[in-house]
């Protein structure tokens, strides 16, 4: 009997023993694992807040890039200022464009120089044959009053102008052509170097590429390299 109590004795402390070792090795495991997951959830906390001022920076960033866009848009179509700053050049666009706008839009079809000379030659022989207007622009006499060798309008073959005004037509036609030419090339090439100027530099080559594609539009001459430019070095100069 005392030799199984002891026996059992010794089974009861190594079981004991193991029990604290395990609870130990627990406690430890318990606590690396509670670090871990302290430091996990700090790393987190860190990520998102890193995460929150990286796009803080970023709206913030465009933001100012969009204002700063917006500002150059503004200041290239501030035309009081560009008076201010190139008034002789601003003179000269605006009479180029008055000049070009103005053939443009006062330029009579044929319709209508063949409806003001015939009025005109009527008017000149002292009477104004009776007709009507057929709808359209041009004027269409009574049977009455036509002469014998008279076409409708559409069918009338033009008068042969003198020698003297074939000539001289024939002589300014590429002159007048290349004048307006490089009246819509000056007037938008300034209006080009202008806005290159205000806007910034990453647009500076679509600008220059829109307002070249529409002076080629309208049958201007592209001038190339700055006109500003040059005349600010006239300029300079003149004075020195």
């Amino acid at each position: 009997m005392d030799h199984s109590a002891e026996m059992s004795i010794q089974e009861t402390l190594a079981i004991r023993g193991q029990m604290d070792e395990t609870r130990h090795a627990l406690t430890e495991k318990l606590g690396m694992l509670e670090k871990q997951v302290t430091d996990t959830v700090q790393g987190a906390a860190d990520t998102v807040e890193n995460v929150k001022h990286a796009v803080e920076d970023t709206v913030y960033n465009v933001k100012a890039s969009v204002r700063e866009t917006v500002d150059a848009v503004g200041e290239a179509f501030n035309l009081a200022h560009h008076v201010e700053r190139h008034p002789w050049p601003m003179v000269a666009g605006a009479t180029a464009v008055g000049f070009v706008g103005g053939y443009m839009l006062m330029k009579k079809s044929p319709d209508e120089l063949a409806d003001a000379k015939f009025r005109h030659l009527s008017a000149s022989q002292g009477s104004m044959p009776q007709g009507s207007y057929n709808g359209g622009s041009s004027f269409e006499p009574s049977p009455a009053s036509r002469p014998s060798n008279y076409a409708p309008p559409a069918e009338r073959a033009p008068k042969q102008p003198s020698q003297l005004m074939a000539g001289l037509s024939e002589w300014l036609g590429p002159a007048s052509t290349q004048l307006q030419g490089l009246a819509v090339g000056t007037a938008l090439g300034l209006l080009r170097d202008i806005v290159v100027k205000s806007v910034p530099k990453q647009l500076e080559g679509q600008m220059t590429e829109i307002i070249n594609g529409l002076t080629t539009s309208l049958g201007g001459q592209v001038m190339k390299g700055s006109i500003l430019g040059e005349q600010t070095n006239q300029q300079e100069q003149r004075w020195s």
